[in-house]
């Protein structure tokens, strides 16, 4: 009698499934990092995704499977949607005729409008900063002059303690040379 054994090691690496997640996650990040700018970003797309995700992604189907996403999405083809697991628009009534320049620009919109309120922000903590050295400038210029005035003061309580006793020696001076 044979026994037949199935081989544990599989002969052909599983096929990598896209979940509506996954399409989320991508989607997430190309809004981030915007690659159709730079596209030496997909690389960093492609590793956070598969960081976030678990699975071993190429670039190059992480950059096929957003083209693909943003082709679905332009076409509001939503029975292709509906298959892949994603649902890009809630409702049919809210249909829109874009193409794949106008996605592309409603995103680059988006990250320049990100950007610009980032500089603002920055911006703003720049001038918060430089008021606070202003201010430590300033404090530490009027420590400067309380110190200046306190030492000035006590200068001069020295010298009248020292014109007080020289006084008082003088006093003395004369108090004994009159007695004698």
């Amino acid at each position: 009698m044979e026994l037949l054994c199935s081989s544990t090691k599989p002969t052909k690496n599983a096929r990598l499934r896209f979940t509506m997640q996954n399409d989320l996650d991508i989607l997430r990040q190309v809004l981030v990092e915007n690659p159709f700018e730079d596209p030496s970003r997909w690389q960093s797309i492609n590793n956070s995704i598969n960081a976030i995700t678990g699975k071993d992604f190429s670039v190059r189907a992480t950059r096929e499977h957003t083209e693909y996403l943003l082709k679905l999405f332009a076409k509001e083809d939503l029975s292709k949607l509906r298959n892949s697991s994603t649902l890009l628009v809630p409702y049919k009534s809210r249909k829109r005729n874009y193409n794949d320049q106008q996605v592309k620009s409603d995103i680059l919109k988006y990250l320049r409008e990100r950007g610009d309120k980032e500089n603002r922000l920055k911006e703003q903590q720049i001038e918060i900063e430089n008021k606070r050295i202003q201010l430590k400038e300033q404090r530490l210029l009027l420590e400067e002059q309380k110190y200046q005035i306190e030492k000035e003061e006590r200068l001069s309580l020295i010298e009248n303690m020292k014109n007080q006793q020289q006084l008082l020696a003088n006093v003395i001076a004369q108090l004994t040379t009159n007695k004698n």
